[in-house]
């Protein structure tokens, strides 16, 4: 049985949006997760605040509390598609 805006549009619907659309995650939503994540490892991301850090470690970085810096330059999207805190019908805007 179809509902009547599958039969009008022709295709199917879920919560008004279309069937394999992605739904929109906010940076800081991102980047929350992963702090959340990380956590348990003694981890967190942080963003470079000065020119200085950005140059040395890049717009984002991680820290932790054994080894301090490591690693840098970290693409926060990437990050949390490795470890499993942005699912592949999500995207980050």
């Amino acid at each position: 049985m179809t509902t009547s805006a599958e039969a009008i549009l022709g295709r199917k619907l879920v919560l008004g949006r279309k069937l394999g659309a992605k739904v929109p995650v906010s940076l800081r939503a991102v980047l929350q997760r992963i702090n959340r994540k990380l956590r348990d490892d003694g981890e967190a991301i942080r963003a470079a605040r000065s020119e200085r850090a950005r140059s040395d470690f890049g717009d984002y970085y991680v820290v932790s509390d054994r080894s301090g810096v490591w690693p840098t330059h970290v693409d926060p999207e990437a990050l949390a598609r490795e470890i499993g805190v942005l699912q592949p019908w999500e995207e980050m805007r």
